[in-house]
């Protein structure tokens, strides 16, 4: 027999829609910034740098070639967090630590700027941050790892 046969399968459905996107003239500019939805994202601490979030809806990407599209984050504290202008991600850019904060919010602004005026448009992200496993424990406020714990069997 084969062994594909014993390994667990995964049904897949795709649903194809024949439709045309909308002209430039048609479409609300905030949709060309951001999705209808940003689900709030989480990230483990000690996380490398690296891509998070796609602001730009892939499918509209082309809808307005004649306008600049640029983004900025904006945070009430330093975070470690920015927007790769050329592909229109959110992008942490250094590890972090859940010590230090538990949650970011961030303020992520973007910019189109058309043939006759410049637009912005905000959105705001909450992005958890998960523990992981990777301080050892401390006794009576000391800073040292070394624990050495004694009992009496007989109490």
């Amino acid at each position: 027999k084969r062994m594909c046969e014993f390994l667990p399968k995964a049904e897949v459905k795709l649903l194809f829609i024949n439709d045309t996107a909308p002209s430039c003239g048609q479409i609300e500019l905030k949709t060309l910034c951001f999705p209808d939805k940003i689900s709030k994202p989480h990230i483990t601490e000690n996380r490398m740098a690296g891509a998070l979030r796609q602001l730009r809806r892939l499918s509209l990407m082309n809808i307005c070639p004649n306008y600049t599209i640029s983004y900025g984050v904006e945070a009430v504290s330093p975070a470690p967090f920015a927007v790769d202008g050329s592909t229109s991600e959110l992008v942490v850019t250094a590890p972090v630590d859940r010590e230090e904060s538990e949650a970011y919010h961030l303020d992520l602004v973007c910019m189109i700027r058309t043939e006759d005026k410049l637009e912005k448009f905000f959105s705001s992200l909450h992005v958890n941050i998960y523990d992981e496993d990777d301080n050892p424990p401390y006794v009576n406020g000391t800073d040292t790892e070394d624990i050495k714990i004694e009992f009496n069997r007989s109490e």
